[in-house]
């Protein structure tokens, strides 16, 4: 099987947890975010090179020395000497505007991985599922989340359109690969 794909680039933004990586019991953020791309004009991508391109892309930049220097470019930014000068209220005015011109404009979409959820074994009787949505914008019209419980993956669309196209190519996919789908929407 052969996707066309559009002609321009395709960036997810995958946010990285960072709590497993350095040890963090933290309830604050703490992660990063990592923007795997495809781009068409290279030409057609079959759904194994696709697999193989992000899961390298994901083992290569979800390494320490990687998260690492990551980290340290966003520090180096944050001491720059004019950044510090720059007084809160300006910074509160504009941020936000830089934020949807140079980071989210760019990507997209976002993909959160929650991963698989636990809970203490005797609650299980009691919690059918877990669910999460994603936060879209007018930079990100579509967003996506995973998780798993109970041997289920749950994967939740959350946008800011009425156009249902993405989701109905997505789940007529996986029903394609032979992949049992149940479907709910609100």
């Amino acid at each position: 099987m052969i996707y066309r794909l559009k002609k321009s680039p395709i960036i997810l933004n995958v946010p990285v947890n960072l709590r497993k990586i350095y040890n963090s019991k933290t309830l604050r953020n703490f992660f990063i975010s990592i923007t795997p791309m495809i781009d068409p004009r290279l030409g057609d991508y079959t759904f194994d090179e696709l697999l193989i391109y992000i899961k390298n892309y994901m083992y290569i930049n979800t390494d320490k020395k990687q998260i690492n220097q990551h980290i340290s470019k966003n520090v180096k930014t944050e001491l720059f000497f004019l950044n510090r000068a720059v007084p809160l209220i300006f910074k509160n005015l504009f941020l936000p505007i830089a934020y949807s011109t140079f980071a989210e404009g760019h990507y997209t979409s976002g993909l959160s991985n929650l991963g698989k959820i636990t809970i203490p074994q005797e609650l299980y009787p009691y919690i059918e599922k877990f669910e999460a949505y994603p936060p879209p914008s007018e930079g990100n019209k579509i967003k996506l989340v995973l998780l798993s419980f109970k041997n289920n993956l749950y994967i939740t669309f959350g946008k800011v359109t009425t156009d249902s196209n993405i989701e109905r190519i997505f789940f007529n996919k996986l029903r394609k690969m032979g992949i049992p789908i149940k479907i709910e929407t609100n």
